[in-house]
């Protein structure tokens, strides 16, 4: 047994036994099942496999002090009583009632929405407040017409593959020269050449969509699934309601996801949690680890089944593969950093969020998105914004200035206007650099991290392939590859 090290394979009969528990609905009464990753992901699937199992104990592990993951946290500045999240958030149904159930607790401290508020994607249906990249006016006419007839002439909607390349993935989607000013302000945005660039950039900036058309014509098309998934529609509040986000957003208040993860954490109801521990050693060959509790006890924990909702590089630091496999699976994770500014406004904006905004000054960095507190928390809150930086170590000063010129410019706050409060966090790691050698990285990084799981072991963590990067995804991987058939003698 050595700290944290997993020194061969695990064996193809360990592994043929794993893949046989991949439904939970196999485990014997009385079962453990250890849910290690206290992230808002490991508390949904460890609340949720304890209520649709209740004859299984289920005991949820946290190296950190604190549930809910660095991000879901938010910060609290108790000298101004003011508090930010780490930008936008949400938290969306996934479909599946056991999730789903959980995902919503009754609680006071949640607003419910009857539509998608945050602009995310979820089943292939548009999202409703968000605001897409005009191109009307900035390219000819005629090349935007041409694209469009394009996209009616395909049969199905277009695939998002997001290890391709960006140039290529953004020509098929909007055209030659739509697609050239898109990556070239990504480009500039991240400070990366174009040729390195893949299609995740797209998503992480959230022009999956641009704007090419007045409403009646956006209209008339809308019931073509190719040109849906390409083109937005040029006034996110007259959507159609056959196109709207039909399930609910979770949004907290007033403490935004702060709220949302105590909640979670007040709905686990039976499951043993530990937080704090440290020093994980995992067994070679067996279902059993040991680590240090908070109270500084040395504790063993066998289980019948292990969920690890750790992002794949954490959770490879501490079974430490081999050198030349960490190697390979190494991930390029960009700093990110968010400002957060109290200010007053000149009117209460009706976006939730801008992204992928010119900069105002060669000297000054670029925001990578604006998050806009009011359309979130309702206009009882209009004063409230998060302006985040990706790819950038510039100083503090730097970034709220540019934070600042860039509210001026959106028209959102008078041009001699300063903020009553601005604060800049930091977090060293946020999201993975959009490049094709990254992207070909977290391809193979799930499939490598696979043999060298310990026994009766599932990955759900972040990087377990390239379309599991962002939150929402987890939870749909997790409904699909796990808890669906957990449930399936129910349905």
């Amino acid at each position: 047994m050595l700290p944290g090290r997993m020194l061969s394979h695990v064996d193809a009969s360990l592994v043929s036994q794993r893949t046989q528990l991949d439904s939970l609905s196999m485990l014997a009464k009385g079962s453990r099942v250890v849910v290690l990753g206290g992230s808002v992901i490991g508390i949904v699937v460890a609340g949720s496999v304890s209520r649709l199992r209740p004859d299984c104990e289920v005991v949820l592990l946290e190296p950190s002090l604190l549930l809910g993951g660095p991000h879901l946290r938010g910060v609290m500045y108790d000298s101004a009583e003011i508090y930010f999240d780490f930008g936008a958030h949400t938290i969306q149904e996934t479909g599946h009632l056991p999730i789903d159930d959980f995902l919503t607790p009754s609680d006071s401290r949640l607003m419910i929405h009857s539509e998608d508020l945050a602009g995310l994607v979820f089943g292939g249906q548009l999202h409703d407040g968000a605001r897409y990249p005009d191109f009307r006016g900035v390219v000819p006419q005629a090349e935007l017409d041409s694209q469009v007839g394009l996209l009616l002439s395909r049969p199905s909607s277009l695939q998002l593959d997001r290890g391709q390349s960006l140039t290529a993935l953004a020509t098929q989607r909007f055209g030659p020269q739509v697609a050239t000013i898109i990556c070239d302000t990504i480009s500039k945005t991240l400070g990366i050449d174009n040729t390195e660039l893949a299609g995740y950039a797209l998503d992480l900036f959230g022009v999956q969509r641009v704007v090419v058309s007045d409403e009646r014509t956006w209209n008339l098309h809308s019931q073509n699934d190719s040109f849906r998934s390409a083109i937005g529609h040029p006034t996110p509040g007259n959507l159609p309601p056959q196109f709207r986000h039909g399930r609910r957003t979770i949004y907290g208040r007033p403490h935004g996801t702060r709220s949302l993860v105590s909640a979670l954490v007040n709905n686990l109801g039976e499951v043993h949690v530990y937080t704090g521990a440290k020093d994980m050693v995992f067994s070679e060959g067996e279902s059993s680890l040991t680590f240090e509790t908070f109270e500084g006890q040395r504790k063993r924990l066998t289980w019948d089944r292990l969920l690890v909702a750790q992002p794949a590089n954490r959770f490879m630091q501490l079974i430490e593969p081999p050198t030349s496999m960490a190697q390979r699976t190494h991930v390029e994770m960009m700093p990110h950093a968010f400002v957060n500014l109290q200010i007053q406004t000149l009117h209460v904006p009706e976006s939730h969020y801008w992204t992928v905004l010119d900069p105002p000054s060669q000297d000054l960095p670029r925001p990578f998105r604006v998050t806009n507190y009011s359309a979130l928390a309702g206009p009882a809150d209009p004063s409230r914004f998060t302006v985040e930086f990706i790819n950038t170590n510039m100083e503090d000063a730097a970034l709220e200035r540019s934070a600042l010129e860039h509210l001026k410019d959106l028209g959102i706050v008078g041009r001699e206007v300063q903020p009553t409060f601005c604060a800049v966090e930091r977090t060293p790691a946020g999201f993975p650099r959009p490049t094709l050698e990254n992207m070909d990285v977290i391809r193979s990084q799930g499939v490598e991290l696979d043999e060298y799981l310990p026994p009766l072991t599932t990955f759900i963590g972040t990087g377990a392939d390239p379309s599991r990067l962002f939150q929402s995804e987890q939870f749909e991987a997790v409904w699909r590859s796990f808890l669906r058939s957990l449930s399936a003698g129910d349905e």
